[in-house]
């Protein structure tokens, strides 16, 4: 029968006296170190072992010591990093470079191996097409290197993630993952970003907003834009004036959007779409005089637009410190549920979205209605 710690004569002794991993390991008969690998879910010990520690613990009330926590992590911090192992970075797109050539996705994975050197740790890339595209494979130089914390990049191409043996892995992945899969995540918040952009457009006088997206982008977050979009126009009760979302590929003509410029006539457009500019200034408009711009990239759009930094670095940083808390508590394979981190990308003032007078709205509106005429 387990016994809980006698309580003391002294009135101040019971709040002095705190239940230690040496109490547990005293009355589990195991070494402390044993103790403290149980209360981390260690592998290196039996099922059975773990539970029956965790047993004991709740029993005799032990927690652990915040403060002595607080400490271990300081330590931690001003202690030159130990060589951890390494974390494996696994894409499965066309080519070695299909994702990481891109502008953001490379400071998310810069961002990534910087923090991983903090904490002790390397970063190496594994694409699945170099492992024969055999999960097996992969498995197998992953388990012979002692590799167990993985970071998946996004599918893209078609191309899903190989089914490993998740049972020996910690894993996140960049973006919400496509299929099922209940693991952790880290990804840009887009419908936040839609609503921010809302509410700046809200306050500086435009009602006819239109959504410009790629339909290569789009559906890879999962149409969160045009959601947030839907949604923004409703709580603002713009129903009457519904500006049909402009969904256009990377190959097509400009065409298509100055038509739907003539046919909606939006006094500003919300955009993800790299030749919108382009199609203003053929259909006679320019930006911000005729049209304000808001951009949801925009360090990969017109210069000085105003709109949605994306916070790459900060995906990347939390992408290795999510990944870093599984693996020192030894969380490995799927969880029962997905568990998400989204980060919201800042605001950031330039010169394509002035703030619109009443007269300045109405002149804008005659404009383009000459425009369409």
């Amino acid at each position: 029968m387990i016994q809980a710690a006698q309580p003391s004569r002294d009135p101040g002794a019971n709040r002095r006296r705190r239940t230690t991993l040496k109490d547990v390991a005293r009355e589990a008969g195991l070494s402390i170190a044993a103790v403290s690998m149980a209360l981390r879910n260690s592998p290196d010990l039996a099922a059975d072992t773990v539970a029956r520690v965790k047993k004991i613990a709740a029993a005799l009330g032990y927690a652990p010591d915040p403060a002595l926590a607080a400490l271990a992590a300081y330590r931690s911090r001003v202690r030159p990093p130990r060589e951890l192992g390494t974390i494996a970075f696994i894409s499965n797109w066309s080519t070695r470079d299909g994702w990481t050539r891109h502008r953001d996705p490379s400071l998310i994975l810069s961002a990534m191996k910087r923090r991983s050197q903090e904490l002790g740790y390397k970063i190496e890339h594994f694409w699945v097409p170099e492992c024969g595209n055999s999960p097996r494979r992969l498995d197998q130089i992953l388990q012979t290197r002692g590799i167990k914390g993985l970071i998946l990049a996004p599918e893209g191409e078609g191309r899903p993630h190989p089914d490993l043996q998740w049972d020996r892995y910690s894993v996140v992945c960049i973006t919400r993952p496509s299929n099922p899969e209940p693991f952790q995540y880290v990804c840009v918040a887009h419908f936040h970003a839609v609503m921010t952009c809302w509410h700046h457009l809200m306050d500086r006088g435009y009602t006819r907003i239109g959504l410009a997206v790629e339909t290569e982008i789009n559906p890879h977050w999962r149409h969160q834009w045009n959601a947030a979009h839907e949604q923004a126009r409703c709580e603002h009760g713009l129903q009457s004036c519904r500006i049909p979302p402009l969904a256009i590929s990377r190959s097509e003509s400009p065409a298509r959007i100055r038509q739907w410029l003539r046919e909606y006539r939006p006094d500003a457009v919300i955009s993800r779409c790299p030749r919108f500019a382009e199609a203003a200034a053929a259909e006679g408009l320019s930006i911000p005089g005729d049209i304000g711009y808001v951009s949801l990239n925009i360090d990969d759009d017109l210069p000085e637009a105003t709109g949605i930094r994306q916070p790459c670095e900060e995906i990347g940083i939390e992408a290795i410190e999510n990944l870093h808390w599984q693996l020192i508590r030894n969380r490995r394979g799927r969880r029962t549920f997905a568990v998400g981190i989204e980060v919201s990308g800042t605001w950031v003032e330039g010169c394509t979205l002035p703030v619109r007078s009443r007269d300045g709205d109405r002149n804008a509106r005659a404009r383009t209605a000459t425009v369409a005429a």
